[in-house]
């Protein structure tokens, strides 16, 4: 059982049957550390879950230096009373450290990349580069610290994190965790360390499905290894099994909200809605302030139910994350001057804007103020996005981060379109799609092809966005979210409708619907958007049937706030679709 699991219960519990049942486990150990300058005492006792009687217990009056002898003492204890054998290697009998003040440090790290992988927040898990590195120089053999540095380091290529050296980070991250592998050749968070850098930073899925098959192999119940290749599947358009392979480990890690979070997304990706909204209230209850849960839980409401001010219901706190939520479900339902005010104070930081993390503040700006008919205030904030934007181009380049490059070209498409460069913008969106399929991550070029498909409809370009949809919706993955087209001769706009009309639920035709009366920018000029979004104002129901598709083709990605402004630029009153996040 993980640490993510059992943190909840750091007090003490008061009712232990009702702690295993949740757990699904038969028994608990429960304990408590006193600490005085260098002396602790440590009392550890071994409940049997099922009838709340001691099975073993012990107390310990030792030195902090002591506290590993410790660990292996209680390990080996617990494992002789519940009759089970431990294999040499495992970490409870293993002491990842023999320096004190080196796993301090360690722990420090692992709170703050917890922390930071459930929130998928940059500048959090940057935070926790510091104290890993810390605890490896304190111990240089200290191979856990090496392997979870490496995963950490991997995340932030793979998010385009900001403020980092891209190049640097994807080769640091591969020798850290060759390197806990010579220390440590059977320890499996190296391997799954290994796995995160082919995955993350190598883009090689097959290579990374290996090391956590071995990573598993070597711990049967690690449930970071199942999720892992779950990931990895993911990125391969192989929904079902990602599914499954999330649905075993949270079976094996029931409290990992992370893992929970990405089940959710994943449910959603194959439109069970319902499935994701309790797997998101199910990672809430364990930790409420999971910001990536409360996305979820939003988009999965909004999808089910086709009402933004429902998704906007349930939104609590006050993560970045969650407050560009807000923004946009304000925005849909035209409640322009409440999104200003919720836009406003956020932090324009670049873990928070531009790049990966989605469009420059100036540009949501810019859109606000375009949907309020303040055209000056609108531009003036487009030609300051802009800037920022090509600067972001800039640097994606010289760091040589393809996706971030593409998402960064795709923010320009947006600015294009906001000044009214329409040739310009159509340019760009026809170099974009083909990096996209290069990029050798189907799930990805779902998410980012469905994107231009917004950006080529915004420019008047029916007959382009009709094509790339139909593309997309004839994808390896897209089997999981609409039918095949039916034979026949009709039109790619009306096979594009038909196509959605059988597979989108219900609540996002009447969210299409609403659409169509308010406009392409919620300004209730519907008659003149059908000409314009479509060139021909016979078009209307087809109209539809595209923003359908384009619903269904954005919504599969973690990425999920730069997918969703973009394509709420587009469905002022629509469905959302998903952008940011993930971890994965």
């Amino acid at each position: 059982m993980s640490r993510t699991s059992t943190e909840k219960y750091r007090s003490h519990a008061e009712n232990l049957r009702e702690v295993g049942r949740e757990l699904g486990v038969t028994a608990i150990v429960e304990g408590s550390v006193q600490r005085a300058g260098d002396k602790v005492r440590i009392a550890v006792q071994l409940i049997d879950a099922g009838s709340d009687t001691h099975l073993w217990a012990q107390s310990y009056d030792r030195e902090m230096r002591d506290v590993f002898a410790v660990q292996s003492d209680v390990a080996g204890k617990i494992a002789s009373a519940l009759q089970l054998k431990l294999q040499p290697d495992e970490a409870l009998a293993l002491a990842p450290t023999n320096d004190p003040a080196a796993y301090d440090l360690f722990l420090r790290a692992e709170y703050l990349a917890n922390r930071g992988s459930a929130d998928y927040d940059t500048a959090v898990l940057k935070q926790s580069l510091v104290p890993y590195r810390q605890a490896i120089a304190r111990d240089p053999s200290f191979a856990l610290a090496l392997a979870r540095l490496s995963i950490v380091q991997s995340t932030l290529v793979w998010f385009g994190a900001p403020g980092i050296d891209i190049r640097a980070f994807t080769a640091e991250a591969h020798a850290n965790a060759e390197r806990a592998l010579g220390l440590r050749p059977k320890l499996a968070d190296a391997f799954i360390a290994l796995g995160y850098s082919d995955y993350y930073g190598r883009k090689d899925y097959d290579a990374a499905l290996a090391s956590f098959a071995t990573a598993q192999r070597l711990r049967p119940s690690d449930a970071g290894a199942m999720a892992a290749a779950g990931y990895v599947y993911r990125r391969q358009g192989r929904l079902v099994d990602a599914i499954r392979k999330l649905e075993e480990a949270l079976e094996h890690d029931p409290r990992n909200t992370v893992i929970a979070s990405n089940l959710a997304n994943m449910y959603m990706a194959v439109r069970r809605y319902g499935d994701a909204e309790d797997a998101t209230r199910r990672a809430l209850a364990i930790d409420p302030d999971n910001a990536t849960a409360q996305l979820y839980l939003a988009y999965s409401i909004a999808y089910r139910t086709g009402d933004p001010a429902r998704a906007l219901a349930v939104l609590r706190g006050n993560h970045p994350s969650v407050q560009l939520m807000r923004v946009e479900l304000l925005r849909m339902l035209r409640r322009y001057p409440q999104a200003l005010a919720v836009l406003e104070p956020i932090p324009d930081t670049p873990d928070n804007f531009g790049g990966q993390a989605g469009a420059s503040k100036a540009s949501y700006l810019g859109t606000l103020y375009e949907a309020m008919g303040d055209t000056a205030r609108a531009r003036q904030s487009y030609a300051r996005a802009e800037v920022e934007t090509r600067a972001g181009l800039a640097r994606a380049e010289a760091a040589g981060d393809r996706t971030t490059l593409v998402i960064e070209m795709q923010n320009m498409v947006d600015v294009e379109l906001g000044l009214g460069r329409i040739d310009a913008a159509v340019r760009l969106a026809d170099r974009t799609q083909s990096l996209i399929e290069g990029l050798g991550d189907e799930y990805l070029n779902l998410l980012l092809s469905g994107v231009n498909a917004t950006f080529y409809a915004r420019a008047g370009r029916a007959d382009q966005a009709v094509r790339l949809l139909d593309r997309v919706l004839g994808s390896p993955t897209r089997r999981h979210c609409c039918r095949s087209s039916p034979a026949g001769t009709r039109s790619a706009r009306t096979r594009a409708s038909s196509h959605c009309s059988r597979s989108i639920p219900q609540p996002a035709w009447k969210i299409a619907r609403l659409e169509s009366a308010a406009g392409p920018r919620g300004r209730g000029d519907g008659a003149a958007s059908g000409v314009s979004m479509f060139g021909d104002a016979g078009s209307r129901g087809a109209m539809k049937g595209h923003r359908c598709c384009i619903i269904a083709a954005l919504h599969r990605s973690h990425r999920r706030r730069a997918c969703w402004h973009s394509m709420s630029r587009y469905l002022e009153a629509g469905v959302p679709g998903d952008a940011t996040s993930g971890v994965e």
